[in-house]
């Protein structure tokens, strides 16, 4: 059974469904998403999903103990499988406690995703 996404909106059940890192886990649940088209990359067409402002950032999550004055991140994700091709995020904290506010911007690209495939390891059998 193939798995089934909703992406109208990036709602609790389909961050949780997210298999990548933790960083971007964490980015999904504390970040309330827009969808906000779509962009077309290898011949797939993936869902882009947007947030700006402070007021959708949960920094009890993400960011904690940093004082985020402004905030803005992008996210796209192949609506078939879940999988995040790109997280970009910018905010501007006093992280560095360099006596006035800086810009921090991160951005995860993940390119040719699924195009190798790995064979079961031998000594899976050992374990069975």
């Amino acid at each position: 059974m193939e798995p089934q996404y909703e992406v109208s909106e990036l709602g609790r059940p389909l961050a949780e469904s997210l298999l990548t890192a933790t960083e971007i886990q964490e980015t999904v649940r504390a970040v309330d998403y827009e969808r906000s088209g779509s962009v077309t990359r290898d011949g797939r067409e993936l869902a882009v999903y947007v947030a700006n402002g402070t007021d959708g950032l949960s920094t009890d999550v993400l960011f904690r103990g940093e004082d985020v004055s402004e905030f803005s991140s992008t996210l796209v994700v192949d609506p078939e499988t879940g999988i995040v091709h790109t997280l970009k995020t910018e905010r501007t904290t006093d992280k560095l406690s360099a006596g006035e506010p800086n810009t921090i911007v991160e951005t995860l690209e993940f390119s040719d995703v699924g195009s190798t495939s790995v064979e079961q390891p031998g000594w899976v059998d050992d374990l069975k």
